[in-house]
């Protein structure tokens, strides 16, 4: 797949390239996943799942999850009854609601 748009992730000079180039790789394949084309018409149409997507990657400047199947199954909340035990997974829905609703208010 061709990626015409540029992604950049940026560290302190100090931070290890290769981590940085796996959370790089980790959101580019997540959205490959995600969208049906990484274009910016269709990144910027599906914007939600973008900013859910780097949400799931990094909180707060700490790498959580760099796998893009994984990110991509908590995004579209996809095995969430088998990954996620009933207490947890009733938390992750109202943390997604949450984020969705910010999304919005972001965009208006």
């Amino acid at each position: 797949m061709c990626i015409r748009d540029s992604f950049y992730v940026v560290g302190r000079p100090d931070d290890n390239e290769l981590v940085l180039e796996s959370v790089l790789t980790g959101l580019v394949e997540t959205l490959q996943l995600l969208l049906d084309q990484v274009e910016k018409i269709t990144i910027l149409e599906r914007l939600e799942l973008t900013i859910l997507a780097i949400d799931e990657i990094i909180d707060s400047g700490m790498i959580l999850e760099v796998d893009p199947n994984i990110i991509s199954a908590r995004v579209s909340m996809r095995d969430a009854c088998a990954e996620t035990p009933l207490a947890e997974q009733s938390l992750s829905q109202v943390m997604a609601a949450a984020r969705e609703q910010v999304t919005r208010a972001l965009l208006q």
